[in-house]
This record gives C-alpha cells, sequence and structure tokens, in this order.
C-alpha cells in the first residue's frame, strides 16, 4: 500500500520533492538505517552458515521470522516520536 501511494504521488505531483518529504515524515530514516543494516548483517550470517554446513531447515524456519520481527520492531521503535 504504501508503495503504491509514493508512485501514485511521484507520478501526479510536478515538485518532485513532495516524495521525499512523505518519506520522511512516515518513518524515521535511522529506523531504515537499522533495518538495512541488521538485514545486511542477517543475511551475511545465514551465508556464512550455509556454506560452512551449518544451516538446517530447523534453523531456517526459526530464523526467518524471527528476523522480520526484530525488523518490525526496529521500524516500531524508530517510529515512535517522543510528544512534543
Amino acid at each position: 500500500e504504501a508503495v503504491r501511494v509514493l508512485v501514485h504521488v511521484a507520478r501526479t505531483d510536478q515538485d518532485r520533492t513532495r516524495p521525499v518529504a512523505f518519506l520522511k515524515n512516515s518513518v524515521d530514516s535511522a529506523a531504515l538505517v537499522a533495518v538495512a543494516a541488521f538485514a545486511i548483517n542477517y543475511n551475511a550470517v545465514a551465508i556464512a552458515l550455509s556454506l560452512a554446513g551449518k544451516m538446517n531447515p530447523l534453523l531456517a524456519a526459526v530464523l526467518m521470522p524471527a528476523s522480520s520481527l526484530v525488523s518490525l520492531a526496529i521500524v516500531l521503535a524508530g517510529s515512535v516520536r517522543p510528544a512534543r
């Protein structure tokens, strides 16, 4: 849904700064950086475990939803802003 809104805003607005402003207001950029860093590190560890022969289906089944929950937690923690 968010991607569809961004595409709509980008197509209908002649001022190209509006989609960037929308992104700045919707999710804290520090949260996006934290999620990206977590995802890169998670994938690096998963690839290393797989190449070392230590990854099995049960471990993968536990790690995948756990990584999703951690990513959601990072975004939620970044989106909670103190009242001004």
